[in-house]
């Protein structure tokens, strides 16, 4: 039997979208005015790259793992019964497989974090408490 899969999207922020987007779109148009194909072809490649990250950043429960995927990547794999507590991290900068600064901390293993933005996120919290009842989420979280 199969192990359910459920999948999550990254939420998108419109401020985070604006200054991925705006700045790269901003210096291709100005590339393109000027004719430099060297740097045409590298803003490209970076506009393909943020694309892969900005649509297919989501997170999958599958089994008793959370994998974090980004396009056709699997970024990382946690062991959901190794996850200790959530919090929120919003406003936090750190770079992050999360399209959104409305973040939430995943803390698992020894000293490890991950900062990730679900769509969905009661939802996601429910069906990773399914797999680890003793994770600890945020009170302001609930």
């Amino acid at each position: 039997m199969e192990p359910i899969k459920k999948v999550y999207d990254s939420e998108k922020s419109y401020v985070l979208g604006f200054l991925l987007w705006g700045l790269f779109v901003g210096i291709f148009i100005v590339t393109q005015i000027y004719g430099n194909t060297y740097f045409t072809t590298l803003v490209s490649i970076i506009l393909l790259f943020i694309a892969v990250f900005w649509f297919g950043t989501r997170y999958v429960i599958q089994g008793d793992f959370l994998i974090i995927k980004i396009g056709p990547f699997n970024y990382t794999k946690i062991d959901v019964k190794t996850i200790k507590s959530i919090d929120n991290a919003k406003g936090n900068l750190m770079s992050a497989p999360a399209n959104s600064f409305n973040r939430i901390s995943i803390k698992y293993g020894k000293l490890k974090e991950i900062l990730l933005s679900p769509k969905s996120r009661e939802q996601f919290f429910e069906d990773l408490k399914k797999i680890n009842p003793s994770i600890k989420i945020g009170n302001y979280l609930k």
